[in-house]
């Protein structure tokens, strides 16, 4: 009601429910029960190396930004950063690069199963 971020949902969040509540099936369940409710974000005007950082760190590859009272001002991904390259400010393709490799470093949907 207050206009704030409660959560994120990614196809990975909903991926993970499923595994999660493999009776109740896509059509049962809620955003609620699949959202990621610890939600981390960056600010309009945080550096993008800075921002690969935390995405590195928390092995995400979207980031809300949310503005001064924690409203959602926009999402942004690993492809707006790599479109970006070449401009002022942005990380090198190897900075990107080692971010990605962090990212994707996380355990797959598939070793749940295991």
């Amino acid at each position: 009601g207050k206009g704030l971020v409660v959560g994120v949902i990614t196809d990975r969040d909903a991926a993970m429910a499923l595994l999660d509540h493999p009776s109740r099936g896509a059509s049962r369940l809620t955003a609620r029960e699949a959202m990621s409710r610890d939600v981390v974000g960056c600010g309009p005007q945080d550096r993008l190396p800075a921002v690969l950082q935390v995405m590195a760190s928390r092995h995400v590859r979207r980031l809300p930004v949310l503005d001064a009272r924690g409203h959602l001002a926009g999402v942004l991904s690993i492809d707006d950063i790599i479109k970006a390259a070449g401009t002022r400010g942005a990380p090198t393709a190897e900075v990107v690069l080692d971010a990605l490799r962090l990212i994707v470093s996380r355990p797959l949907v598939a070793d749940r199963l295991e």
